[in-house]
């Protein structure tokens, strides 16, 4: 039960976290027209985000469910399940609006291969959704180990097809006016259980990108 922790905590050590916002204070408002601008950094950042707080979470129920001592503000471990279930519950419901709304986004820029990698992570997120909810109506011990044991693997495939969706950005420098562009990753290149991923690329016409657009490289203040 413990490997695939192991893999999840070496995935989310190397998922990129390396965007537009990167530099920027994260308390400072964005009007609605510079967030769209800064997609899908903007969003990659907040699932980085969610991610890490399901993992954490699920490392949390994993304590409960060996016995251990149960959170504060639990009298007893199921109840201490309960609430952590729910909390989940809500990390992954957020986790899944979030990768619709950027699925709607490039479903409406015609964008194929966007549409097809992010379809992918969102499949995993609702996967995880419902592992969720099935560990919820589990009514034995040995039935919600059971139910762990495959939302564990579940978060482990869902993080491993966001990194493959986000990570790479980092090394990717797109001169001034140039667009930031997920292309799709040679087969032969892609990780194990990774079906599809993005190979971040510069554009100088934002007509040719078939993937995920990200922001245009500003020109520098003179």
């Amino acid at each position: 039960m413990m490997r695939w922790k192991v893999i999840l905590n070496s995935v989310l050590l190397t998922t990129l976290f390396l965007s537009p916002l990167a530099g920027q204070k994260r308390s400072a408002p964005h009007s609605a027209g510079t967030a769209s601008r800064l997609e899908p950094f903007r969003s990659f950042a907040i699932l980085d985000a969610k991610l890490s707080l399901l993992t954490s979470q699920q490392a949390s129920l994993e304590a409960s469910l060996n016995g251990r001592a149960p959170e504060s503000g639990a009298s007893t471990p199921a109840q201490s399940r309960a609430k952590l279930l729910n909390s989940m519950r809500v990390t992954s419901a957020d986790i899944r609006r979030l990768t619709a709304h950027l699925q709607s986004r490039y479903a409406r820029q015609h964008r194929a291969f966007g549409v097809k990698i992010l379809k992918l992570l969102r499949a995993r997120a609702n996967a995880v959704h419902r592992d969720i909810y099935v560990l919820q109506r589990a009514h034995t011990e040995s039935s919600a180990r059971v139910a762990d044991e495959r939302l564990g693997k579940g978060i482990v495939a869902l993080v491993l097809q966001f990194q493959a969706v986000s990570g790479g950005y980092a090394t990717t420098q797109c001169a001034a006016q140039e667009w930031t562009c997920c292309e799709p990753k040679r087969t032969k290149d892609l990780m194990p259980g990774v079906q599809a991923a993005c190979r971040w690329t510069c554009l100088p016409n934002s007509n040719k990108c078939s993937g995920l657009l990200g922001p245009r490289i500003p020109r520098s203040p003179r």
